[in-house]
């Protein structure tokens, strides 16, 4: 379907601030769900598929990498929408760079005998394993910040990239399609930004870090965390 405007939409949504000043979060994810429900029904289902995906979340334990592959497959046959496409491939190839970073910095290969990444970039970041930046610093150009924040165990930095890097996308995003379905996807996205890292424990994830550098396959939620 052809983009259309929402400008009642957009406009209802509140001011977010930059992540690292936020103080709160300026609307409830139930407040945000009723006012998305305004959305044409296929740019709703598109954006739900791709929050599945994307957002800052714990995954169950027992969810593995290959039911997110699944998922994943299933899911780009329903998001067609050129942007919201493109995040979604961005983000899970993201994810799996930094999962690559951690997975070399244990002295892990990548596994052919199960998943250990998701998306278009996996088989190359594997082809590319001995490379410093995986060969991908012309589409990541955040990997060797990344590199030297695991290599520094600097768990807190790590993240903060991380969101540094997805909320600079979805502003530049935005600020090229006001009052479209963008800038709706946009906002959702960056409101799931401010929400991580407004309840991210720096203290406890440093404490922590050496369980989430060494974390592969077993416990998936550094790819899905």
């Amino acid at each position: 379907m052809a983009d259309k405007p929402y400008y009642a939409l957009v406009a209802s949504l509140p001011r977010l601030e930059y992540f690292e000043r936020a103080k709160y979060v300026p609307i409830t994810r139930e407040q945000l769900l009723s006012r998305l429900q305004s959305l044409h029904p296929d740019h709703l289902r598109q954006l739900q598929l791709a929050s599945d995906l994307v957002r800052w979340q714990k995954q169950p334990r027992e969810r593995t990498t290959g039911n997110i592959a699944g998922q994943y497959a299933e899911a780009m046959k329903i998001i067609t929408h050129p942007d919201l496409r493109e995040f979604v491939e961005y983000r899970m190839g993201q994810r799996t760079v930094v999962v690559g970073l951690r997975m070399r910095y244990r002295g892990e290969s990548p596994m052919a005998d199960r998943p250990w990444g998701v998306g278009r970039w996996t088989r190359r970041v594997a082809r590319h394993w001995d490379d410093t930046d995986f060969g991908m610093s012309g589409v990541f150009g955040w990997i060797d910040d990344a590199r030297d924040l695991i290599d520094a165990r600097d768990a807190v930095g790590l993240e903060r990239l991380q969101i540094e890097v997805v909320w600079r996308r979805l502003s530049a995003l935005e600020a090229l399609q006001p009052f479209s379905f963008v800038s709706v996807f946009a906002f959702v996205f960056k409101w799931d930004c401010v929400k991580r890292w407004l309840s991210y424990d720096a203290d406890v994830a440093k404490e922590n870090f050496q369980e989430l550098a060494t974390e592969v396959i077993r416990d998936h939620q550094q790819l899905f965390a």
